[in-house]
């Protein structure tokens, strides 16, 4: 059960809080808008103080405290948002990165913002997985850098543009 759960990213920790989930998001670039934001915090308030939400590296959500009988409900209400879980786990390309002051850096080169929208459309079926780029032998972690800056660090990813 754990393994098929992570495809729809949902990561059971049974020792430490049973019975209760951590839902990891896909969010390009780490775009978020309000309306998002607000869905997100509204899915959390309803567990107390089992509910909170973490900030990844890869500028990515994780939602703690989700019980498996709302999944359904929650996931449904990301994808109306342009949101998703689906294959945020497992072996599969992680969430995708740029720069975090794409679209206001004066000396970007271009907007990677678009680019990560669109490949995350296409790699993840709009939020609704894509078993195409399921189960990889390992997990890939991507990055585009509009800039020589290079703010995202690209040398640190599997595939760097």
């Amino acid at each position: 059960v754990d393994i098929r759960m992570k495809f729809a990213g949902m990561f059971h920790r049974g020792k430490r809080t049973p019975k209760r989930f951590m839902m990891r998001l896909k969010l390009p670039n780490g775009e978020v808008n309000a309306e998002q934001l607000r869905y997100a915090a509204s899915v959390i308030r309803k567990y107390g103080k089992d509910g909170c939400a973490d900030i990844t590296t890869r500028a990515n959500l994780q939602l703690r405290g989700v019980q498996l009988e709302d999944a359904d409900e929650i996931i449904e209400g990301l994808i109306q948002r342009g949101m998703g879980s689906f294959q945020s786990g497992m072996d599969s390309v992680r969430n995708l990165t740029g720069s975090p002051i794409a679209g206001l850096d004066p000396h970007e080169l271009y907007d990677p913002r678009p680019v990560l929208r669109e490949m995350n459309s296409v790699l993840f079926n709009n939020g609704r997985g894509n078993e195409e780029f399921a189960n990889l032998p390992r997990k890939i972690n991507v990055c585009i850098s509009p800039t020589r800056d290079d703010f995202p660090h690209t040398q640190i990813n599997d595939l760097g543009f």
